[in-house]
């Protein structure tokens, strides 16, 4: 007797679920999980093709059990419903959805890592390294106005100027060193503080025998108001003071150039004082101001070894007040004391008046002898414009030879030598 399989028996082939192979992207990965989970249910709950017609009627297990067939029951006992193992479709559902959730954060991932390469983005480049620098800035100062004292000749008239030489004056800056989208930071200091004086009379021709000089400031119709004349014989002296503070932010531009950018303090103070056979005058000048300052320095390397090439140049623009003051001590009058800027009338003991221009000028060379260590060479000037002089201004012109006098206000300063450094980087 051949048996007939029932409908409601499952096909081992239904039970075999096959496995998915990994999909080459997320699309055809979602429409397998759907798919999954409709044969999964379809499993679940034994639903089969339906029957047509022509098939044959169905039989229960009561028409089995009344045939008296053994046989047929050991047969169709290992197919019982009782032996199918219960799926849970959630935690299938779940873990394809983490496995989906892993592959797209890998997919993002990859595709993040491509455009930063396509942009060339970087990693945040770490902090520079700190310096200190002590530079001997070996300077002449150059006076607009050196006069020290006026000789008449029997030439005419000669202006004696002070012989100022080469002076040796500290610079020192700390900060740290900008790399390539950071910002560098310095503060730099120097300060010039130095004298000089001659001697004018008959011994050494400064004043011949027979001749007079002249010391004179404020003029009025050929006549000295302040100042002394009739001089024979005396002792001048010129004193020069400067002092500059830099606050400096620093901002790599190009391989070559680095830019920088803050602020300025300056004081430059000079003075004046003659004592002579006809009695004694002093002159002072002071300009104090403040402003913004920029800077550009260029780098470049030389063919030989440990050997670079640099140049910075500098402007700034100071607001400030200036004052000037003199007195003579000539008789009858005597401590006549005439000043200008020296009374103002707005609050404040520091109101400022005047704009000051500077600018500086460096060229040299550089030889990195470690990793952490070098040397700087260099030829340097600077100046500062408007920032007034002690010096006498009176000046003979005219046919009858009358003594006419400037502005003491309007002298400029500047400073030209020879700069030796060393820096130290860690």
């Amino acid at each position: 007797m051949t048996s007939k399989r029932s409908p409601l028996a499952p096909n081992e082939s239904d039970l075999d679920v096959h496995r998915l192979e990994p999909p080459r992207d997320f699309r055809n990965l979602k429409w397998a999980l759907v798919c999954s989970q409709l044969c999964l249910t379809l499993i679940a709950f034994g639903w089969t093709s339906p029957l047509r017609a022509d098939d044959d009627p169905v039989l229960t297990l009561s028409d089995f059990q009344g045939s008296g067939t053994n046989d047929f029951q050991s047969e169709a006992a290992p197919v019982g419903f009782s032996e199918i193992q219960p799926i849970d479709l959630d935690s299938r559902f779940a873990e394809m959805q983490m496995r989906i959730q892993e592959l797209e954060s890998d997919r993002f991932e990859g595709r993040l890592t491509q455009q930063r390469a396509s942009e060339g983005l970087q990693p945040k480049p770490e902090e520079g390294r700190l310096f200190a620098t002590f530079e001997s800035v070996l300077v002449q100062p150059t006076q607009s106005n050196s006069t020290a004292i006026i000789v008449q000749t029997d030439d005419g008239f000669s202006h004696i100027g002070f012989p100022w030489q080469i002076e040796h004056s500290p610079r020192i800056q700390f900060g740290r060193e900008a790399e390539d989208n950071t910002l560098g930071w310095r503060v730099r200091f120097w300060e010039f503080r130095h004298s000089d004086g001659l001697t004018a009379n008959d011994a050494n021709g400064l004043i011949p025998t027979g001749n007079e000089g002249t010391a004179g400031y404020f003029i009025e119709n050929g006549d000295i108001l302040t100042g002394l004349a009739f001089i024979n014989e005396g002792e001048f002296q010129s004193t020069v003071r400067t002092d500059v503070i830099d606050w400096e932010l620093q901002r790599r531009i190009a391989n070559p150039i680095d830019f920088y950018a803050g602020i300025r303090y300056a004081k430059v103070a000079q003075g004046y004082f003659a004592s002579t056979d006809e009695g004694t005058i002093q002159g002072h000048s002071q300009f104090r101001g403040m402003g913004p300052t920029m800077a550009l320095q260029i780098n470049h390397v030389l063919p030989v070894e440990n050997l670079q090439l640099f140049a910075n140049l500098r402007g700034s623009m100071l607001y400030g007040a200036r004052k000037f003051s003199a007195t003579d001590s000539l008789t009858p009058l005597g401590n006549i004391r005439q000043t200008i800027g020296d009374i103002d009338l707005r609050p404040g003991d520091d109101s400022a008046d005047s704009l000051v221009a500077n600018a500086e000028m460096q060229l040299g060379l550089r030889i990195v002898m470690t990793d952490h260590f070098s040397m700087t060479v260099a030829m340097e000037a600077m100046h500062y414009n408007g920032v007034g002089g002690p010096n006498p201004t009176g000046v003979f012109t005219g046919p009858d030879g009358g003594l006419n006098g400037d502005s003491p206000m309007d002298d400029n300063l500047g400073f030209l030598g020879l700069t030796v450094g060393s820096q130290l980087i860690w």
